[in-house]
């Protein structure tokens, strides 16, 4: 077990590169933890000087002959190993390793080395290429941050140091106090995993926040956010991940490659354990300052006070866009507002209290709705009229939220007048927001972690089917080719036998490789048949030329030769290894698309969504992470606009959802056989009243 207490809690600490030069990286960190006011004792290690900002200076860690709990070392990656070797043979428990070099630049060398010797010394070992870490409440400034930032219940970890400073920057003006600031660099030893499970139990954080560039270990990862939401001591996570949009800007071989692009995989890990995801720098501190500001307490049902008819408006059409629902409030509450507001206002949500509304207005309205059961949540917009008194509305707001225990949002629209009454506000606890849509969203986030919150997770796994080893023998043979030629794709013509094996319905199909097998395949047909190309190097057959339909079985030889001739002149360096045929398919209810892609951290997501060949243009597709149970897969389906279609519309039949259900679990049994699998696309698969049959499929391979 990591000693993390060591590390944000350390009652000492020893500089290892504390420098003189002014400016540099070991001169601020040492002058910053001084300035800070850390109460512990401080060992800057130099050899090269005898004393540094009156505190006298070590040659080495092994010198310090004293009790040291952490170890901040800044020195050239090339012998940062020896100074943590060092530490852990003097017991040394936790590490700061601010220095860049490792794996940032290419050298896995080097950080697997700091990796071995952490492992060996069970040091709890925080970076490399990092900031360092805060802890307003013991006075800790581990870092070159230029910035203090106040206490407060937020728990912040960046991959990223600069953006870490910016938002210890952006949250002082936001009212937003730290319990930790960490910046985790290249998360050698330490990862999210480590630190959400620790800040579980801090009783000083009240919400997590992150910025990540990826997501380590999420078979840890993934139970230590189920625990964090359910638990007790739930906590809201809510992260800025960036990247989204890398895979979808490189090549991908398959739909399923292509609409995971948009960085579905880790929407569907959000999504599964109950991570708030922000999609930018504004909707990251809107959520922290909601979470930060109320209880995780029900919000779904909310009332709107506002001095302006028109933003009410937007309030509400935000309302209709969100999780939240706009209150029916009680008849007891409508009656005393009437009493209170002149007649020209209204009574019902959105209550608009008129632009004439003073402070008096406002609080007596609010009163009201505090103690109206049917309101979960109060939004309360202000826009700048010459009765409304901003200043002294703020001081009668604070002096209201005091008393009212329902999660709240403030909405000043405006800019200059309001920036004041603004500060006065976030720096007495209240969230505040300049635009309606913002407040809302905000709010809207709070009521679905609470609802998440008590969501329970069923353990009732689906079985997964029992696939031979005679089954699993035939498929391998596929993969083991694959790997000894270094195919990095295997065609609908290889794929094929693999789903058979795993008992993925197909049609009947042949592979015909000279016109003698031609002539016998007319004989084996007795209905109209499709001819595709069947080359391994050819993934995307119709823009080859290399699809013929509603060939009669008679044809099929003079149609194998035109064929072949079309994808000869189109793809002159394709290996051509015959030609696949198939019989003709009766159309079902409906065309999907079922996958899987791979991603590097999280492992395999499969998909399910509108399939054929507009499949990328619609986009209309579902990620999940396995394992998963029967609810999971139903919220897969739910989730996607081709679910109507699945449940019978104009007329259609009902599809057989259980035989769709069966196909992802076979597939997820062939992913789980075959990690090799980067991306999977069955597409189209038919679905029917009665069964399904997939029509197309190839797979990506990772064979490097």
């Amino acid at each position: 077990m990591l000693n993390l207490k060591a590390l944000f809690e350390p009652r000492s600490v020893a500089i290892v590169g504390a420098s003189t030069r002014l400016g540099s990286v070991g001169s601020d960190t040492l002058r910053n933890l001084i300035v800070s006011g850390y109460k512990g004792k401080i060992y800057p290690v130099n050899p090269k000087v005898k004393s540094l900002n009156s505190l006298k200076c070590y040659a080495s860690l092994s010198q310090i002959k004293k009790n040291i709990d952490l170890a901040l070392i800044i020195v050239p990656a090339a012998i940062v190993a020896t100074v943590l070797r060092e530490a852990g043979e003097l017991g040394i428990p936790a590490a700061i390793i601010i220095s860049a070099g490792f794996r940032d630049v290419g050298r896995d060398d080097l950080e697997q080395e700091i990796i071995d010797i952490a492992q060996k010394y069970n040091i709890a070992l925080l970076g490399p290429n990092c900031l360092g870490l805060i802890n307003p409440a013991k006075k800790l400034n581990l870092s070159f941050a230029p910035l203090m930032p106040g206490k407060g219940g937020l728990a912040f970890f960046s991959q990223s140091g600069a953006l870490g400073t910016a938002i210890i920057d952006t949250a002082r003006d936001l009212g937003l106090g730290f319990s930790i600031f960490a910046s985790v660099g290249n998360k050698a030893v330490i990862d999210e995993a480590d630190l959400i499970n620790y800040w579980q139990h801090d009783a000083k954080t009240k919400v997590i926040g992150i910025y990540a560039e990826e997501l380590k270990r999420p078979e840890i990862l993934g139970p230590v956010l189920d625990k964090l939401r359910s638990g007790v001591n739930a906590k809201p996570v809510v992260i800025l991940k960036s990247g989204r949009t890398k895979i979808g800007a490189s090549a991908s071989a398959s739909h399923t490659g292509a609409m995971a692009g948009n960085d579905a995989i880790y929407d569907a890990f959000f999504a599964k354990y109950g991570v708030i995801r922000a999609y930018s720098v504004n909707e990251f501190f809107s959520y922290l300052q909601i979470f930060n500001s109320n209880d995780n307490l029900p919000a779904k049902n909310i009332a709107i006070v506002t001095n302006a008819g028109g933003p009410g408006i937007l309030a509400i059409d935000s309302v209709a866009d969100s999780d939240l629902d706009v209150a029916n409030l009680s008849t007891i509450s409508k009656q005393k507002l009437k009493k209170i507001l002149p007649p020209a206002a209204s009574n019902h949500n959105p209550i608009d209290l008129l632009g004439d509304a003073g402070p008096e207005r406002y609080l007596s309205a609010l009163e009201i709705l505090s103690h109206d059961t049917k309101v979960d949540s109060v939004l309360v917009l202000v826009s700048p009229q010459s009765m409304t008194r901003v200043d002294e509305l703020a001081k009668s707001l604070i002096l209201w939220r005091k008393k009212c225990h329902k999660p709240v949002a403030i909405c000043l629209m405006g800019s200059s007048s309001m920036l004041a009454s603004a500060s006065k506000l976030r720096h007495s606890g209240l969230a505040v927001y300049f635009y309606p849509e913002e407040a809302v969203k905000a709010l809207s986030a709070l009521a679905v972690f609470n609802e998440l919150r008590h969501v329970v997770r069923k353990n009732d796994l689906l079985k997964l089917p029992t696939i031979s080893h005679t089954s699993r023998h035939e498929a391998d043979k596929f993969f083991i080719q694959a790997k000894a030629e270094s195919f990095q794709a295997l065609a609908e013509f290889q794929t094929l036998p693999i789903l058979k094996a795993y008992g993925i319905p197909t049609p009947k199909f042949i592979v015909v490789d000279s016109d003698k097998d031609a002539i016998l395949a007319a004989k084996y047909f007795n209905t109209p048949v499709a001819l595709k190309i069947a080359s391994s190097d050819i993934l995307h057959k119709s823009d080859s030329g290399g699809v013929m339909l509603n060939v009669q079985p008679q044809d099929i030889s003079l149609a194998r030769r035109r064929l072949l001739k079309a994808v000869a002149k189109n793809n002159s360096r394709a290996r051509l290894q015959g030609v696949l045929i198939m019989p003709m398919i009766e159309f079902g209810e409906a065309e999907i698309i079922i996958g899987a892609v791979r991603d590097k951290s999280l492992g395999h997501a499969l998909m399910f969504g509108w399939g054929g060949i507009y499949a990328e243009v619609l986009n209309d597709s579902s990620f999940i992470l396995p394992p998963f149970n029967e609810d999971t897969i139903k919220k897969m389906f739910s989730s996607v606009k081709v679910n109507a279609l699945l449940n019978g519309v104009r007329g259609g039949g009902v599809v057989d959802k259980k035989a769709l259900i069966d196909i992802l679990l076979r597939l997820y049994c062939l992913l789980r056989d075959h990690p090799e699998i980067k991306e999977i696309d069955l597409n189209p698969v038919i679905a029917y009243t009665k069964g399904a049959m997939v029509l197309d499929a190839k797979i990506t391979l990772n064979n490097n």
